[in-house]
């Protein structure tokens, strides 16, 4: 089975939840989806960590809110080898590896990240690629910078930073879970997020209940969220937070 834990379920700005990351465990391997401030959530599942001699990163883009995150997983490296996945120079002007070296100068940390443990491999990836035998798929989304999905074993599907995508229902199957960002309610924030409406409207019906609201926007007031929260329990969608765990049986 595969087990997701969420690490930081908000978008933008840490608040009640952490910015995006999700800790995924399947067939003896570690991944984590993004690096947000949610890394800091990694304190309360050392336990866990300390199972895996190896931490298998896989970066949808490279926001702030998504990357931030790196610089808080020295204290987890120890005798560990760490591998990151990133879109490259098919998408940017750089490659995955020119980005976070951009990010890590000495100007911003005093770390570079050749050097976070004995072991650190840094990957452009394509459309599809293994991580152990596990299979990887990625998807360019529209958003302000190029944007992946990304689906690991055909049971997770990982979408967020994106404007809405109708193709999604061609590449989920009735079992996948999906973690899908859910921006607003309503859709006036086109081509760089998704409303919660459009998910409503342009999900297939048999899969809305496997959707798991993600990168939530921070700055939704009460009123907003109650009506969220409202809407989710009519279409039998769930609203992710920090801690919650996702138990998906192959």
């Amino acid at each position: 089975c595969m087990i997701v834990t969420i690490l930081g379920s908000n978008g933008w700005i840490p608040g009640k939840n952490e910015t995006s990351a999700f800790m995924v465990e399947i067939d003896n391997t570690l991944i984590l989806l993004d690096a947000g401030s949610g890394i800091s959530n990694l304190r309360n599942y050392t336990e866990i960590l300390n199972k895996y001699d190896s931490i298998h990163i896989i970066l949808t883009h490279y926001h702030l809110d998504h990357i931030i995150g790196l610089i808080y997983l020295l204290p987890y490296l120890n005798n560990k080898k760490l591998y990151i996945y990133g879109p490259g120079k098919k998408y940017y002007n750089k490659t995955c590896k020119e980005i976070l070296n951009d990010l890590l100068k000495n100007e911003f940390f005093s770390r570079k990240l050749s050097s976070f443990c004995d072991e650190v491999n840094v990957f452009d990836y394509i459309d599809y690629f293994m991580i152990n035998n596990i299979s990887i798929s990625t998807y360019e989304q529209k958003h302000s910078s190029p944007s992946f999905g990304i689906m690991i074993n055909d049971l997770l599907y990982y979408a967020t930073d994106l404007a809405f995508d109708s193709n999604i229902n061609k590449r989920v199957k009735n079992s996948t879970i999906i973690l899908h960002e859910c921006w607003n309610i309503n859709n006036d924030f086109q081509n760089k997020h998704t409303s919660l409406k459009e998910i409503i409207d342009g999900i297939d019906k048999k899969n809305l209940s496997n959707i798991y609201l993600i990168h939530l926007n921070p700055m939704l007031n009460d009123v907003d969220c109650k009506e969220l929260d409202l809407m989710c329990l009519k279409h039998n969608i769930s609203v992710c937070y920090d801690g919650m765990i996702i138990t998906i049986d192959d």
